[in-house]
């Protein structure tokens, strides 16, 4: 915790993993969720 400020006294303290575990991003499930592409005659696909 810093001297200069206190984190908990800020009105978006409770958006932050430390206030509340369920706060915790996920980046497996994320990527679960989000990675179906649906494909199409106009789909155009670009190789990086």
């Amino acid at each position: 915790m810093s001297d200069k400020f206190n984190i908990t006294r800020h009105k978006n303290c409770k958006l932050l993993e430390d206030y509340d575990e369920k706060n915790t991003f996920d980046i497996g499930d994320y990527i679960k969720r989000n990675s179906k592409v649906k494909l199409n005659r106009n789909t155009v696909i670009t190789r990086l």
